[in-house]
């Protein structure tokens, strides 16, 4: 599946339960492997991750298909970001 918005790096990275964390204009995001599961958290503004709000989490199972979630709801998080973010 190819990621249109977002570099997640692949499957690969992750199974080294490597972190990793991205953003694209406002949006941030942080992409963290646990045991069996991808938890993803995005915040928005200017700001890094320990001085930040998260405004949304989510699992999902640590699988290509679970992988391929987590880009498909980073895209959606992005398209519903706040416009009033500078």
């Amino acid at each position: 599946m190819s990621h249109k918005l977002f570099d997640i790096r692949n499957l690969e990275y992750y199974k080294s339960y490597n972190i990793f964390t991205g953003s694209k204009d406002n949006f941030r995001y942080k992409i963290t492997p646990k045991d069996d599961l991808f938890f993803v958290e995005v915040w928005y503004g200017k700001l890094c991750y320990e001085k930040s709000e998260i405004a949304q989490q989510a699992e999902f199972v640590f699988d290509q298909e679970g992988f391929d979630k987590v880009a498909a709801w980073l895209e959606e998080q992005y398209q519903q970001k706040p416009i009033y973010i500078v």
